[in-house]
């Protein structure tokens, strides 16, 4: 079974249909880890990819988890057009105007789009696509979304200073 979405063929890139958290739940009461694989497997017993920030996205809802951190590629973060701070928070309606007016679009089902993103394939862009993944859960219930450069120290200074270290988007 291949995957069709508008008439596209993504080949063996699938989305989550159900997620175990049940048995997720009992494994955290043992106080063990879930370890969460991007790979899936249909009922047929294809193996299907699923994009990890997606399966984070969906993971963190389904659980009703508080939040979502992602790990930026590269160093990126919002700044200030007048006074060029970094701008540490944002609720979801402003992440969400950022978005639509650097032509991101997003959609529940799994994708991020950039339609008519004015960067390209740089730092800029892949902070609006973690955006728009975390987008995607804080729409789903989740409350808070960190989205962290990837330095010695930031995810600590991120959730435990005042400032953080990256921008949070809040519900």
């Amino acid at each position: 079974v291949l995957f069709r979405s508008d008439g596209v063929d993504y080949k063996y890139s699938g989305f989550v249909r159900r997620m175990e958290t049940k048995k997720i739940h009992q494994v955290h009461q043992n106080r063990d880890i879930v370890l969460l694989t991007s790979l899936g497997f249909s009922p047929t017993g294809e193996v299907f990819n699923v994009n990890s920030e997606y399966l984070a996205a969906c993971a963190a809802v389904e659980l009703g988890a508080s939040k979502v951190i992602y790990f930026l590629e590269k160093n990126a973060a919002l700044l200030n057009k007048i006074h060029g701070s970094s701008i540490p928070h944002l609720r979801i309606n402003d992440g969400r105007k950022l978005l639509d007016l650097n032509g991101v679009r997003t959609e529940m089902k799994g994708f991020v789009y950039l339609d008519d993103c004015p960067f390209d394939r740089g730092a800029e862009q892949l902070f609006l696509i973690k955006m728009g993944w975390g987008m995607n859960a804080l729409e789903g219930g989740v409350k808070r979304v960190h989205l962290i450069s990837p330095y010695d120290g930031a995810l600590l200074q991120e959730l435990y200073t005042r400032d953080g270290s990256g921008t949070m988007i809040s519900r």
